[in-house]
C-alpha cells in the first residue's frame, strides 16, 4: 500500500515507463544520430560561410544557429507530446516485440520524413542538371 494511508502504491505513468525502456534501447542509435547531426552541422556551416559575402557571413551563421536551436526545441516538444499521447497500435511492421509502440512510431515517421527529403533533393538535382544540359553547360 502506498504512503501508509491504505491507498494503492503509486504506479509510474505508462509514457514515463516506455520512455525509460526506450531510452536504454535507444543509446546506440542516439550516438549515431549525434555523429550524423554533427557532420551535417559542419557541412552546413561551411556552406553558409563560403556562400555568403564576408560582410553577411556573420548574420548568416547567427541565423543558422538560431534556426538550429529553435528546431531542436520544437522537435523536443513534438516528441514529448507524442510520448505523452501514447500509441494504441504499432505502425512499424519491424516492431515485433509488442513493446515500445510510441518510439517505434516516432522513428517510423522520422524515417518517412527522411526519405521524403531525400526524394525532393534527388529530383531537384535531376531538374537542375537537365536545365544545365539544356543551356549548353
Amino acid at each position: 500500500m502506498g504512503a501508509g494511508n491504505g491507498s494503492p502504491p503509486h504506479q509510474p505513468d505508462v509514457a514515463i515507463d516506455l520512455y525509460r525502456r526506450g531510452r536504454r534501447l535507444d543509446r546506440p542509435v542516439s550516438r549515431f544520430r549525434n555523429v550524423g547531426q554533427l557532420f551535417m552541422s559542419i557541412a552546413l556551416s561551411n556552406s553558409i560561410s563560403r556562400t555568403l559575402p564576408k560582410e553577411r557571413a556573420g548574420v548568416g551563421m547567427g541565423l543558422f544557429s538560431m534556426l538550429n536551436f529553435m528546431s531542436q526545441a520544437i522537435a523536443a516538444g513534438i516528441y514529448g507530446r507524442a510520448i505523452d499521447a501514447g500509441a494504441a497500435a504499432s505502425w512499424n511492421p519491424a516492431n515485433a516485440s509488442g513493446r515500445g509502440f510510441v518510439f517505434s512510431n516516432i522513428y517510423l515517421v522520422l524515417a518517412v520524413l527522411l526519405l521524403a527529403v531525400l526524394a525532393v533533393y534527388y529530383f531537384r538535382q535531376i531538374r537542375t542538371r537537365s536545365a544545365d544540359v539544356g543551356l549548353g553547360h
